[in-house]
Formats: C-alpha cells, structure tokens, sequence
C-alpha cells in the first residue's frame, strides 16, 4: 500500500482473489474510497479474464464503499454478464446492503457457499 493511503506499510491490502472449491472469490476489505481504489479496481478487472462460472466478491470485510467502488463493481457485474459467469456480492452489512439496493441489479448473497456446494 502506497504510503499517504489508509493503514500501515505491511497491512493487508484492500482486495485479493483467491479459488475456492472451482470458484473464484474476491475479498475486499476496510474502508473502499479514493485513498485505496486502485488495487480494488485493478482486482476487479482481473476478472475480465475468468470464465467460470461462479464469481464471489466478498463484501464482509468492507467498512465503507464509496461511489467509485460501487462502479468498479457495477463494470464487474457487466463483464461478468457478457461472458456468461455469474457473479455474487457476499454482503450482510444494513449500510452497504442498502446502497447496494439503490443501485440494483446485484446478486447478493450473505454467505460463501461451502467449496463442495
């Protein structure tokens, strides 16, 4: 994380992807705003490049979302319905639930679902 960014030198970054049981997931953490979008988009556009069928984007960690997070994950949502995949936002958050809402149109979920489901 560059140094002027939210956090210490040596903390997890913002996103990370990761397979899980022939899924991919995509952890955000913290606060998500101007101080820390670019691994977070840059993430998200990895994405471009999957095709299987089941993509998660795991929200559980997320402190705050601002506008430019929530279009980041609106062009994943698009990319992912152009290719065919399928993609979740694992949230449970009243707040960012409710944005979400406003924006409409993800599948949310409150879960991961275990590798074998």
């Amino acid at each position: 994380m560059p140094r002027g960014a939210r956090g210490t030198v040596g903390e997890r970054p913002p996103a990370s992807t990761r397979a899980l049981g022939g899924r991919v997931v995509v952890t955000l953490r913290g606060e998500i705003d101007i101080a820390n979008i670019s691994p977070v988009e840059h993430e998200l556009a990895r994405l471009e490049d999957v095709h299987v069928g089941d993509v998660y984007v795991d929200l559980r960690a997320v402190t705050f979302l601002d506008v430019r997070a929530v279009n980041a994950l609106e062009r994943a949502r698009e990319h992912a319905n152009r290719r065919g995949t399928r993609m979740r936002l694992v949230c449970r958050r009243p707040f960012t639930l409710r944005l979400l809402g406003m924006v409409g149109g993800f599948a949310i979920v409150g879960e991961l679902p275990r590798p074998a489901d």
